[in-house]
């Protein structure tokens, strides 16, 4: 009786074992909603003090399913031009291109329209509106495009120094079932934002007269176009051309959406800019 108790007990914590395994396994290599993908990723970037908040150090880095190359400035490579024009993408991870390789994203498509102006993209991962705002005054362009996403609203991006040049965030091991238990606690969570913080820093943008804003269609973005009509609104691209469903952001159509979206108003302001 004891025996088969014994055995009863091991055959039991060989089912949870094997079980375990393969939930581990199918969340990590199929990943159905996208999360082990997504956290693994922003896990494994490595960022680098500067003024505005962070860079990223150069070279091409080659994550789970995409790709991106950072320059010797730490920002994403874009076309090259000799051009002594130069228009400059800020904003947050949407103009960073997050999810998409480097000849994917909306800002490099329009520097490829545009050959004859020289082209930087500023965004980064988690920049908010202080973030963009330290971005510009701190890289000196004849224009500055910004698109504002959903959570520019938020706290600027900081960390502690004695981090920098360590991964954002150090994954105690590689678990796929740890990271969909984190990304349902973070979803659950609320946001913290500064919306006072938000206003003063895009009136300042605004009234240097040279940069074009672009607002997402969002509960904030919705605010922004009330407050300040002028700024082009641009609709949501929708969960069909998202990364995945944890990750909102654009997916390669996604972009070539908000290529088709931005390109009037850019074109016009290029040529006012840089007179081409």
């Amino acid at each position: 009786m004891r025996k088969r108790i014994i055995r009863a007990v091991i055959a039991s914590l060989i089912v949870v074992l094997l079980t375990t395994v393969m939930v581990e396994a199918a969340l990590w290599f199929i990943d159905p909603l996208g999360i082990a993908t997504y956290v693994y990723d922003l896990s494994t970037m490595v960022t680098i003090a500067s003024a505005e908040g962070y860079t990223l150090p150069p070279g091409v880095h080659t994550l789970r399913h995409w790709s991106y190359t950072i320059d010797e400035f730490g920002n994403r490579i874009m076309p090259r031009s000799e051009s002594a024009c130069i228009i400059a993408f800020v904003g947050d991870s949407v103009t960073f291109g997050q999810g998409v390789n480097d000849d994917e994203t909306f800002a490099y498509k329009i520097a490829l329209e545009n050959p004859g102006v020289r082209f930087i993209n500023l965004g980064k991962i988690a920049y908010n509106i202080a973030n963009v705002r330290r971005a510009v005054e701190s890289n000196p362009a004849n224009g500055y495009l910004y698109f504002i996403s959903d959570n520019d609203d938020g706290l600027p991006w900081e960390r502690p120094p004695q981090e920098w040049g360590q991964p954002r965030e150090l994954p105690p091991r590689l678990s796929a079932v740890r990271y969909y238990v984190a990304a349902f606690q973070e979803r659950s969570s609320a946001s913290v934002t500064d919306l006072d913080a938000f206003w003063r820093d895009l009136e300042a943008l605004r009234a240097r007269g040279d940069v074009l804003m672009f607002a997402m269609g969002s509960p904030l973005g919705a605010q922004v176009i009330e407050r300040y009509p002028d700024i082009a609104p641009i609709p949501h691209w929708g969960r069909a051309m998202s990364i995945s469903w944890i990750d909102g952001h654009p997916n390669a159509a996604g972009h070539v959406y908000l290529l088709n979206a931005l390109r009037e108003r850019v074109t016009d302001f290029v040529t006012k800019r840089c007179g081409v």
